[in-house]
C-alpha cells in the first residue's frame, strides 16, 4: 500500500539576463525560508495545489510541469508532524498579484537559495536533506548541473 501525498509544492524558477533564479518564501510563522505549497484540496490535482499555492503566496503566475519532480517529507513547524509532498517545476514569468500579506519572497540564484533553505533549521536536518534533494532534482529537470 502506497501513501499518497497530502501537500504539493512548487520549485518556482525563472531565467534572468540568462542565470537561473529560484523563488524562496518565509514560512506563515517568518522563522524560516521554504518552497510554496499547501494541502491538497478535495477533487484538486496536485499539480493544481502547487500552482494555486504559489499564486496565493507569492502572487506569482506560469506554466507549471504536471509530471511530479519529487516527493519528499517536510516537517510542520510547530506541529511535530510529518507530511508528504509532492513537488512540481513552476517557471514563472509574471506577478499578477501581491501575495499573502507577511509572506516575504526572494529570488535567488540555486547555490544561495540552498543556503537560505538551512537557516533556522538547526533542529531538522532530515528536511533539510529533503528540501536540498528537490533543488536538485529541480536543476537535473532544467538541465543545469549541480
Amino acid at each position: 500500500m502506497s501513501i499518497e501525498p497530502t501537500h504539493a509544492a512548487a520549485v518556482c524558477h525563472r531565467f534572468r539576463s540568462g542565470r537561473l533564479e529560484l523563488l524562496l518564501i518565509r514560512t506563515s510563522d517568518g522563522a524560516r525560508w521554504s518552497i510554496p505549497k499547501g494541502v491538497i484540496e478535495a477533487g484538486e490535482k496536485a499539480w493544481m495545489t502547487a500552482k494555486r499555492e504559489t499564486l496565493e503566496e507569492t502572487g506569482w503566475d506560469g506554466a507549471i510541469s504536471r509530471e511530479p519532480l519529487a516527493t519528499f517529507h517536510y516537517l510542520k513547524p510547530g506541529s511535530g508532524r510529518t507530511v508528504l509532498v509532492v513537488a512540481f517545476l513552476l517557471e514563472l514569468f509574471h506577478q499578477p498579484a501581491p501575495g499573502e500579506p507577511g509572506r516575504q519572497s526572494v529570488w535567488l540564484k540555486p547555490e544561495q537559495a540552498t543556503a537560505r533553505l538551512r537557516q533556522g533549521r538547526d533542529d531538522d536536518p532530515k528536511t533539510v536533506a529533503e528540501l536540498e534533494w528537490v533543488i536538485d532534482a529541480a536543476l537535473a529537470r532544467i538541465g543545469l548541473p549541480r
